[in-house]
């Protein structure tokens, strides 16, 4: 079984680290494109979505877009959990809303400890998702992209665990995420963090089928269907055919 685990912030606090897209109706509007995209996906790919937002917003419009024959599929969750240091930055914060999703979802209780959670940044619409589900690893503890270049780094955005790991390892790993005490991105110390087990996991350090993202940059508000950014894309699936070995 798979679970699609979207998180969401529709308030941010003022001063967070490199938060530019802060409108509460932009963000908002972000999060029902990107909802209603990955509901035609249930039973295509994916079994469940869970949708998690920790600035205790008002989602009771969402829950008015499930369609009938998706009921009991789709659980919406909407907490506060922006009690925390704000220098901590967004990668503290969005990795306590995962814990608190994992130990609070009846979707994620009911589910057996070789089930799979999909994370992606919940106004993330993949565009290529079909490709992505198509050549989805199986067997495996962890599916997380890994970039040597221009630095150590492990992308964040999209991630996939099985519930038996998450709990053996990832337990309050946004602990390990405070940008403040790290000077540096919370991608930069996830890497470090999974350098370390990686010999004791089935991990799987690449992605299979690149991600194509659709949706504004939340630190400068850039599409990544610009120009600059597509050409970063197609880069890094050309690199990744010519050049596998090469982690851009």
């Amino acid at each position: 079984m798979r679970t699609l685990l979207m998180t969401a912030t529709i308030t941010p606090r003022k001063g967070e680290p490199l938060l530019k897209r802060t409108d509460p109706e932009s963000r908002m509007q972000d999060y029902e494109k990107a909802f209603l995209f990955y509901l035609n996906y249930i039973g295509k790919g994916i079994d469940h979505i869970l949708f998690v937002e920790n600035s205790e917003a008002d989602l009771s419009w969402m829950k008015k877009l499930i369609p009938e024959q998706h009921q009991g599929k789709v659980e919406i969750i909407s907490f506060y959990g922006l009690d925390y240091p704000v220098e901590h930055g967004r990668g503290y914060g969005e990795f306590r809303l995962i814990d608190y999703a994992m130990k609070h979802s009846s979707i994620i209780k009911k589910s057996k400890n070789s089930d799979y959670i999909l994370k992606i940044t919940g106004r993330y619409q993949i565009v290529n998702f079909d490709k992505v589900l198509k050549k989805f690893p199986e067997n495996f503890d962890l599916y997380c992209n890994h970039r040597n270049f221009p630095m150590p780094w492990a992308d964040m955005f999209f991630i996939a665990w099985n519930k038996g790991f998450y709990f053996w390892h990832f337990d309050k790993l946004y602990e390990k995420f405070k940008m403040d005490e790290n000077g540096e991105a919370p991608e930069v110390s996830f890497r470090k963090y999974l350098t370390g087990i990686q010999n004791e996991i089935k991990l799987i350090p690449r992605y299979k089928t690149i991600p194509a993202v659709d949706a504004a940059k939340a630190m400068n508000n850039q599409s990544y269907q610009g120009f600059a950014n597509k050409s970063k894309f197609y880069a890094r699936v050309i690199m990744n055919k010519i050049l596998p070995w090469l982690w851009v």
